[in-house]
Parts: C-alpha cells; structure tokens; sequence
C-alpha cells in the first residue's frame, strides 16, 4: 500500500520564523557572540563552521549586512506511536526536523524554532536505504 508522506515546504518555514518579531536580532546577536580558542561552547566556535566557505570562496558565515545566512542540523527520529504493548505489533513513526543553529542555544530547541521537515509513515522504521528518499 501507498503511504502518504506528510512534510512542510522550508521557504515557508523560514518566512515563519524570521516573520516572529525578534528572531532575526536573536540571530544576529548569536552570530556576533566571541569566539573562544580554548572552548568551544557554541557550534559557532568550532573550526568546522568557522571553516565553511560559500559560494563566493569566502568565509559562509561573513555576509554584507542585507544577507542573512543561517545553518541548521538534521534529525531523524523513530518512536512506537502505539507505545510499548505487551505483544503488540510495530507502529513505527519516524519524524524528519531541524534547529536553525543561527539561533542561540537556548532558543534552537524550543519546538515553536524547530522545523519538522516531515513525518515518515510506519508501520515500520524505515531501512538506512528507504531514508535517503526522503531526505
């Protein structure tokens, strides 16, 4: 049988978020934050982010002040949506979502910051192979 694969589009997600007032100061303000050499507190101060280039072959995180760049990470996430039943069978979900890692730490994780990209139908978890053609 076809199941229905439920996701929402980005650039809409995006619009949403930056449309929130504030967002785009908390963004900017968690951009400008010190970076530290001896620890790395934020994903920001790690030499792997530091390192990206962008399309120009310039640092991604270094913009004119018109542009706004933003880097997320991805998660994929199974659970038994029936619970765990004493010889029930699977009903598996799995949930695709991701934190805008632009934003400060102790805003990324909030559920209204996290964009959920889609819902995988079960009722089984979906093999390392099936995932790629969803992502």
């Amino acid at each position: 049988p076809i199941h229905k694969y439920v996701h929402q589009d980005m650039k809409q997600w995006v619009a949403h978020l930056l449309s929130r007032p504030g967002v785009e100061m908390l963004i900017e303000l968690s951009r400008n934050v010190g970076h530290s050499t001896e620890e790395i507190g934020d994903i920001h101060n790690s030499h792997a982010i530091q390192s990206l280039s962008g399309p120009d072959g310039k640092p991604f995180l270094v913009s004119n002040s018109e542009e706004l760049r933003l880097i997320f990470s991805l998660c994929v996430n199974g659970f038994n949506a029936f619970g765990k039943r004493i010889g029930g069978g699977p009903g598996s979900v799995t949930g695709i979502y991701m934190a805008c890692l632009s934003l400060p730490i102790e805003e990324r994780f909030k559920p209204e910051n996290m964009y959920l990209v889609g819902v995988v139908p079960g009722p089984h978890k979906p093999s390392e192979d099936e995932i790629n053609h969803f992502l």
